[in-house]
């Protein structure tokens, strides 16, 4: 027996895999709503706090890369202190496997 309530309120793949992803407690507060429109609503709340909660994990996981290159690279004069006091991070989004570059200004 499938799950045609996906189709029914007209959720896209993201919100699909939210919807299929819910917990128990999740699943009830779901069920509990009076209408699709507004357990559309619940399920695209749902979807943007995974995506705010994925976010900071990024930029945490990035930070702590920061913290670790710097702490490595202190005194070092290949770390951008010759590139006239900018250091140079690269940051990897691993969901997506790119790369970013930040610039941070140093006191050398």
């Amino acid at each position: 027996m499938t799950d045609d309530t996906p189709a029914r309120l007209g959720l896209n793949p993201t919100e699909t895999e939210v919807y299929n992803k819910m917990t128990a407690r999740e699943r009830t507060t779901f069920n509990a709503q009076p209408d699709d429109n507004a357990k559309t609503i619940f399920i695209r709340v749902l979807e943007e706090r995974d995506r705010a909660w994925r976010e900071k994990s990024k930029i945490i996981a990035c930070l702590l890369q920061y913290e670790e290159a710097l702490a490595k690279n202190i005194g070092d004069e290949s770390s951008g202190c010759n590139q006239g006091g900018i250091f140079h991070f690269d940051c990897m989004d691993l969901q997506t496997n790119t790369i970013f570059r930040t610039d941070f200004p140093r006191a050398c």
